[in-house]
């Protein structure tokens, strides 16, 4: 029931944005991981507008919405959602998205003892917070997310944002992401929590960041894994970003 109540609101949305002229954004995304395996390809289509503004670079208000596509040809998924940022720095989300997956190996698991393809409905929302000062940033998200998988059994199902067991059918979720450095070098660090299954992991990177053009950027590192067996595993991570309209600060 989310995914169509959360795409009729987007629907609304998207109406009242375009009658009050709101501002268009476009970007492209292409991550690849070693470990656990990882590629995608995605799109992110968004309109804002102003909610208020004193200094056009941090002093303003502003509302979002958005639609977003993302593949790795074995995993597909459409996903909307929605900002809200009462000031620039802090930021307030949510959103449901439809996965269809066809997965027939994962890192670490065995998809002939656990779910691995399927449909997975998803609801999500969380919050974002940003300083900085000069070239130093410090950024955390917080995100809770409520998976359902409609096309499942009785064994449990394989997460593949975050390399979790969920419980079979539905569990939930939470993320806890922390990024922080300077325009060249910054650490990222992500923590996962599935809430019926216990299960943990995180992951933490150091990464090399190069803008070749304004709209152009590649973040590029190692770091390692620590999978729900709290064995640690290196890995390395890029991540491009076409921003061909830039997004407001801290927009998805």
């Amino acid at each position: 029931m989310m995914m169509p109540v959360m795409l009729k609101s987007f629907i609304i949305s998207l109406c009242f944005m375009v009658s009050v002229q709101a501002k268009w954004d476009f970007k492209l995304e292409q991550l690849a991981r070693s470990y656990p395996t990882g590629f995608y390809l995605k799109a992110n289509l968004g309109l804002s507008k102003k909610l208020w503004e004193k200094d056009p670079k941090v002093l303003y208000g502003y509302g979002r919405i958005a639609a977003e596509a993302q593949t790795s040809f074995v995993v597909n998924s459409a996903k909307v959602l929605f900002d809200i940022n009462p000031i620039s720095f802090i930021n307030f989300f949510g959103g449901a998205s439809k996965t269809n997956r066809n997965i027939s190996n994962i890192s670490s698991f065995s998809c002939e003892l656990v779910t691995c393809r399927g449909k997975l409905n998803r609801s999500f929302y969380g919050s974002r917070i940003a300083i900085g000062a000069g070239s130093f940033f410090f950024m955390t998200e917080w995100k809770a997310t409520n998976i359902e998988l409609t096309t499942g059994n009785h064994l449990p199902f394989v997460d593949e944002l975050s390399s979790t067991l969920g419980s079979p059918n539905k569990d939930k979720l939470e993320q806890l992401t922390v990024a922080f450095g300077f325009k060249s070098f910054m650490s990222l660090s992500q923590f996962n929590k599935m809430q019926n299954t216990q299960q943990e992991t995180q992951m933490h990177y150091l990464l090399y960041r190069k803008f070749f053009k304004e709209s152009l950027e590649l973040k590029v590192g190692p770091g390692f894994f620590e999978s729900r067996e709290s064995e640690k595993h290196f890995s390395v991570i890029s991540l491009l970003t076409w921003s061909f309209s830039k997004a407001p600060l801290l927009a998805h």
